[in-house]
This record gives structure tokens, C-alpha cells and sequence, in this order.
């Protein structure tokens, strides 16, 4: 009998379990049926410890407009999962979601609209509910990626990529604790965009309401054209509580293959970002606001390192993690990247500790496809490169998980998602990764997280 590969609609939670030396075990939550007659699905770590986001087209029973999907919020605690608000704001595509403690939320995404994909927002004030959505600009004539973040008092942020024709942009709007959103604010000029993408983008605030944004738009080159595969140039600006942005610093020049941009914010102003392209991972690095400082941290030669993810704490503690891939030669002539995930700690402002390796060994009798693998998943266990690499997790005590999807071919061909995790401490390392959920239902998105209740 052939294996069941289908979309799980159950979600499951990876919480940080408390005093969790290297080695614990990672616990799961109570799963919780995210979708009624349709699948869940762009599960997310918003950001505020226990708090997801989750989109589906009829997800908690209600329906939206064709090719859209609605948001709701969630909460993990270790008894497990509760919803905290019903789907709203339905967009194209998974909208982005954030969160910080004592409540806040601002939630954005596109909606097409005439042939142009206007971005909207809606928020939570601290101890409120989520309002309406309200458009924030007229918006490209294709779908782009948005980014969003939010402070403790609802000061929020949100931007996205505005691509028009051939030509795209990065664009900006801001909103003050308890104000309207401010006008639209173009960030950069128009960069040429055609056959390679029209680029990435991420944001952050910290706890006083101060801006940042990392992007990646494409290259100019002298000789007009764009390049394929795509080169990328990856650039921050940040931006004090009500001021414009400030000038544009250039991290990286004609990166290829930039395929995520992780960015952390911690309160204390500090800043990390990561970024893959040209087979390396690069980790730059602010401090209350001091210009972006870092280079290549891993990858080159024989293992190319790809999507990276980063987290944060207060006095400059941090967690990097990459996918590390290399080519081999898989059955049936199919090419496949080859590794697992690799991890870098570290307890204090400066150079991250040596890489920690967590190979992906076959198990259940299947044989393993690597984490980073993308093109042989079904669309539906790996919907863009949020779903792929690792995901990570930082508590302000230090405990740390590490959790990605690893998709999987049984002995009968068929193809099932699930999730792993190694939890551990900036201290002292990372146990070895366990399986999560069980092998009848694919895994269609994971998250890493702290619990809500603390644990």
C-alpha cells in the first residue's frame, strides 16, 4: 500500500522546553486543526514568544476571493495551540506577519486589484484587537514580496517591493503607536528587474520605534542587460522614530542566486542580518545603530551554504543557521543536494563560535532528501524559500531550537514531508535532531518558537 502524502491541516508547534540543557528533548504541542475543508498553510514564528500566523484559503471556515488566502494568529503554549484571531486580511500569497510581546500585530500582503497589487495592512495595538485593513500604496503591476515588522507600543513598519514593467523598486510605509499609517516612502530608486526576480526584502524596529531595512534588488550593469541566473545588490538603511530613511549602505555587490534575507532586531538597537548568494552565507552586523559591519561566514568550494536564519537576544547574544548542499548523483540519474543543517552560536557580542553540524541521516527506512531540497518537493511541502532551510529559535536565557522540514522518498516512490529539531543552549550547543509529527501526513510548513506560557 502506497504511503499517504498529503497536507497536513494539523499544525504543530516547536516550543522551547524549559532549562533545556544541549541534548533535550524537543516537545510537541497539542496539534490544532488549522483549516476546515482546505489545507493551512504559510505557518510562521511572528516574532512575540508563542505567537504564529497562519493563511489558508477557507482556514477557519471562511471563504476569500479567488487565488486569496486569509491570515490568523495563533498562540503555542505547552498544553498547545490556541487561535487569538479569526483569518482577515486576505492577500495574494502568504502576508507578512508580525508580532511583539504585550500583544501588538501588524499583518500586510497584496490584493489584486485591476491589474495591480496594492499593499494593505491592518494592527493590533497592545491589548486590542486587529483593526481593518488600510492601503498603503497603489502598488506594482506584479506580485512582489512585502516585509513587516512591529514594536512593543505598536509602532509599525511595512515594506514591500513595488515592481512595475521592467523596472522595481523598494517602498515604505511607517506607522506611530496608536497614529494612522504614514504616506507610502519610496526607499530606492528603480533598479532594472527582467527574467532574474524583482528582489527581497526585510524589516525590523526596535523597542524605542526605530526603523531597519535590508533588501536585495538587481544589479546595474554597464552593458544594460541582466544577468542569468540573477545577481543581486543587498543594501540596509535604518531610519529613527519619524524621520525618513537614511542613505542606503551597500553590503554585497552582483551577488548570485540571493534567495533569503534574514534579519534580526533585538531591543537594545542591535541589528544582524544574514544573506546567501554566490555559494556563501554573509552575516553582517549594527549595534545601536552604528553602520552594518561583516562579510562571508560559511560556505564556498565544495558546500555552498543557503538560507540562512537568524535570532537575537539582548546583549548581543545570537544564532546563525545555514543549509549546507552539495551536489551528488541520486537514483534514477536525479541530481540532489547533499547535507544537512549547520549551526553557529554565540553568548556575546562578536565572532560566532565554530560550525555545529546536524546531518540529516535516513531513518523509518526511507532515504533522505536533504533539507534545503526544493525542486523534486510537491509544491505543496515547499511553497518559496521561507519553507526551505532552517528556522531558529532564541530565548533571552539562551536556550536555542533548531528545526526545519525535511522532505523524504519512501521505498515506493512516494514523497513525505516531516518536521526535525534539535534544541540547546547558545552555552552549550545543540543536542542531536529528533523527528517530529508522524509519517502519514507531509509536513506543509514549520516554525521555530518559544512557547507563550514561558516554557
Amino acid at each position: 500500500m502506497r504511503a499517504v502524502a498529503r497536507r497536513a491541516v494539523a499544525l504543530v508547534a516547536l516550543a522551547l522546553a524549559g532549562a533545556a540543557p544541549a541534548g533535550a528533548v524537543v516537545p510537541e504541542v497539542a496539534p490544532l486543526a488549522a483549516g476546515r475543508g482546505d489545507a493551512a498553510y504559510c505557518l510562521r514564528a511572528t516574532g512575540a514568544p508563542g505567537a504564529l500566523s497562519v493563511a489558508g484559503s477557507q482556514a477557519g471556515g471562511r471563504s476569500f476571493g479567488t487565488d486569496e488566502v486569509g491570515v490568523g494568529l495563533l498562540e503555542a503554549a505547552a498544553a498547545g495551540l490556541a487561535r487569538t484571531t479569526r483569518p482577515a486580511l486576505p492577500s495574494v500569497g502568504c502576508a507578512a506577519v508580525a508580532t511583539a510581546p504585550g500583544g501588538a500585530a501588524v499583518a500586510a500582503g497584496p490584493r489584486y486589484d485591476g491589474g495591480r497589487y496594492p499593499v494593505r495592512a491592518a494592527v493590533r495595538d497592545p491589548g486590542g484587537r486587529l483593526g481593518r485593513p488600510v492601503a498603503l500604496g497603489s502598488g506594482g503591476t506584479r506580485q512582489a514580496p512585502v516585509a513587516a515588522a512591529v514594536a512593543p507600543d505598536g509602532s509599525a513598519l511595512v515594506a514591500w517591493i513595488e515592481a512595475r514593467a521592467s523596472r522595481a523598486r523598494v517602498v515604505a510605509a511607517r506607522r506611530p503607536a496608536g497614529a494612522a499609517f504614514g504616506p507610502a516612502e519610496p526607499v530606492t530608486g528603480w533598479a532594472r528587474a527582467e527574467h532574474g526576480g524583482d528582489g527581497l526584502v526585510a524589516a525590523g524596529v526596535d523597542a524605542a520605534g526605530s526603523a531597519v531595512l535590508a533588501w536585495a534588488l538587481p544589479s546595474r550593469r554597464r552593458d544594460g542587460l541582466v544577468a542569468i541566473p540573477a545577481e543581486s545588490d543587498v543594501a540596509v538603511a535604518r531610519a529613527a522614530p519619524g524621520a525618513r530613511f537614511g542613505p542606503a549602505q551597500r553590503l554585497a555587490r552582483r551577488l548570485a542566486g540571493v534567495t533569503r534575507l534574514a534579519l534580526a532586531v533585538a531591543p537594545d538597537r542591535r541589528a544582524l542580518l544574514a544573506f546567501d548568494g554566490g555559494e556563501h552565507v554573509r552575516a553582517f552586523e549594527s549595534a545601536a545603530g552604528e553602520p552594518f559591519a561583516g562579510g562571508p561566514v560559511a560556505g564556498g568550494g565544495d558546500t555552498p551554504a543557503v538560507f540562512p536564519a537568524v535570532a537575537l537576544r539582548d546583549g548581543g547574544g545570537a544564532v546563525l543557521a545555514w543549509s549546507d548542499e552539495k551536489t551528488v548523483l541520486w537514483p534514477r540519474d536525479r541530481r540532489a543536494p547533499e547535507g544537512g543543517i549547520r549551526v553557529m552560536t554565540r553568548e556575546a557580542p562578536g565572532a560566532f563560535g565554530p560550525p555545529q553540524a546536524l546531518p540529516t541521516p535516513p531513518g523509518r527506512g526511507e532515504a533522505a532528501f536533504p533539507p534545503s531540497l526544493g525542486a523534486f518537493v510537491p509544491a505543496g511541502l515547499a511553497s518559496g524559500p521561507q519553507n526551505l532551510g532552517p528556522h531558529v529559535a532564541l530565548a533571552p536565557d539562551g536556550r536555542l531550537v533548531v528545526a526545519w522540514i525535511d522532505a523524504r522518498e519512501a521505498p515506493d516512490g512516494d514523497v513525505v514531508a516531516a518536521a526535525r529539531a534539535a534544541a540547546g543552549t547558545l552555552a552549550g550547543g545543540l543536542g542531536p535532531a529528533v523527528w517530529l509529527g508522524g509519517r502519514c501526513r507531509s509536513a506543509g510548513s514549520g516554525a521555530a518558537l518559544p512557547a507563550g506560557d514561558g516554557e
